[in-house]
């Protein structure tokens, strides 16, 4: 019974917080789009990066086309694939933290990663999945597993060479996500010292490098067999490096100082009073030894000390205040609160608590989920019946944009979606004109060259698209491409690029608007019929 709960629990987890975003009631994000779109280019065969740009690792896009094949191209198939990741997270970060504090002390750390992971996430607040963030989880938790199991085994090194796939399966996710195996190289390196185990260290270190080698040559070698290795490394690394740079303008104590107060009123003092907690009984501990104490679970304690603040100090450095950065801190919130569960509990000593607390504990959970998320129950109970009565009814949200371009435009056809709602290409399943396409990267000062922009122009040239999409657009990444928005746009804070005004001057010669659906104008070539 206890064992069907733990289950039940990590599954209503997951479903709790993925109802939010589900795709009969929901459109993609942004993000979520351009990974969706990704996704279906490679499964038709184009290659990231080479045929259709982004900055974010490979690996989210070869996520989305499992979920796409497997779904048959529906939205549900990736939606299914974060399931399955959070699942399998909920499950790693109650087997890590029961199996270093014991059964309350897991169900409290995986019930609190989830409640974090919802009060900060893009589940709620955006409506939307597909994060690379929720996707680090696992591997991130993962690691912290196989270090936990490496210390207890016999065969430590493979302990240590998983948890290298799983850093540069995190690595080809986002660079930053990988601050857990950053931190737990740092504690292991403290003890080692302290212990004079020195070489030791480095033996199992190896074991991590060669994990992580194996992982980047694997993508290493795909990309160079296509041709596109160069352009992951311009995208990926220096895109990101001048990303960064634009965005730190304000200065990085501006950046970060508005990161955790986000944090804060996100989360309340919890984080913050228990890590001084923890830090405080850590001290105390190795003060009244007079040395580091070398068991294992000291030195875990120290990987979280270590972590947490490492992890907020990565999540800055993009210098956006995205707060849904901070999902990628939750393992440690999660690690925390069974930390401190497990503390509060041996001030109670009692075989009866030790016996009983957990059932009780799991009982008492599932029943306040279940009364807490009662509207979640009912609308999946909603969902259900929709899918059962559909009558071929659509299984996911439609748009007008998408129904339209569906309209007047044929497979094959070439449609260019101006800014970076990526996912009207993606639902309408029609292929940019342009490997950029999302333009961010075009006005990103540095990054952003007369070459690249002409090489954008000829693309449009080459192959014209058969429409344009421009929805508003945000005027602090790129400039509009209807000269009244255009001049409208004081607020800019992107100057023209080298050659744009071509690309401006093309479409105005060739395209003229033919629909407006709200905010999203709809351009057409002149050539074609029913346009002024």
């Amino acid at each position: 019974m206890y064992q069907a709960g733990l289950v039940l629990l990590f599954l209503f987890l997951p479903a709790s917080l993925l109802y939010y975003g589900n795709p009969l009631e929901h459109l993609p994000g942004t993000d979520n789009g351009v990974f969706l779109y990704g996704g279906q280019q490679l499964l038709a065969g184009r290659i990231p990066y080479l045929d259709f740009w982004d900055h974010k690792g490979p690996l989210i896009y070869f996520v989305n086309a499992l979920g796409l094949a497997f779904a048959k191209g529906s939205r549900w198939g990736v939606w299914g694939m974060e399931f399955i990741f959070l699942a399998l997270t909920a499950a790693g970060m109650h087997q890590t933290a029961r199996g270093q504090w014991g059964k309350a002390a897991g169900i409290a750390a995986v019930v609190y990663w989830a409640y974090a992971l919802g009060q900060v996430g893009h589940y709620k607040y955006f409506n939307d999945s597909n994060y690379t963030e929720a996707y680090s989880l696992l591997f991130n938790v993962a690691a912290v597993y196989f270090w936990a199991w490496s210390a207890r085994s016999k065969q430590a090194r493979w302990g240590w060479f998983a948890m290298g796939l799983s850093t540069g399966f995190s690595l080809l996710l986002r660079p930053n996500n990988i601050g857990i195996q950053v931190s737990i190289i740092l504690a292991e390196f403290v003890a080692a010292a302290a212990k004079r185990e020195v070489r030791d260290f480095i033996k199992k270190a190896s074991f991590l490098a060669l994990g992580l080698s194996s992982t980047l040559a694997v993508f290493a070698v795909w990309f160079l067999w296509h041709g596109a290795l160069s352009d992951f490394v311009d995208a990926v690394f220096t895109y990101n490096a001048y990303y960064a740079q634009k965005n730190q303008t304000r200065g990085f104590a501006v950046s970060y100082s508005a990161m955790m107060a986000g944090s804060f009123n996100k989360l309340g003092w919890f984080p913050f009073i228990g890590y001084g907690v923890l830090l405080f009984l850590w001290v105390q501990r190795q003060a009244r030894q007079k040395k580091l104490d070398p068991r294992f679970e000291n030195i875990f304690i120290l990987m979280l000390l270590i972590g947490l603040p490492l992890e907020t100090i990565l999540s800055s450095i993009s210098g956006r205040v995205f707060f849904h950065y901070i999902m990628i801190w939750t393992p440690y919130l999660g690690l925390l609160a069974g930390v401190l569960v497990k503390e509060a509990l041996t001030k109670i000593p009692s075989p009866a608590m030790e016996k009983y607390a957990p059932a009780v504990l799991l009982a008492m959970t599932l029943a306040t989920l279940s009364a807490v998320n009662l509207p979640v129950l009912a609308g999946y109970a909603q969902l259900g019946k929709y899918f059962l009565a559909r009558d071929n009814q659509p299984l996911e949200a439609q748009s007008a944009i998408v129904q339209y371009i569906g309209d007047v435009t044929e497979p094959g056809d070439r449609v260019l979606v101006w800014g970076n709602t990526v996912w009207i290409n993606f639902m309408a399943d029609r292929v940019s004109p342009t490997r950029y396409s999302y333009q961010f990267p075009l006005f990103m000062p540095g990054y952003a060259t007369e070459s690249r922009v002409l090489d954008f122009l000829a693309a449009l040239q080459a192959a014209p698209p058969v429409l344009i999409v421009e929805p508003q657009a945000d005027t602090a990444e790129m400039l509009p491409i209807n000269p009244d928005l255009r001049a409208a746009a004081t607020q800019a804070q992107v100057g023209m690029p080298a050659g744009m005004p071509l690309a401006f001057e093309y479409i105005h010669e060739n395209y003229c608007i033919v629909r407006e659906f709200n905010d999203t104008l709809i351009y057409r070539l002149k050539s074609n019929a029913g346009c002024e």
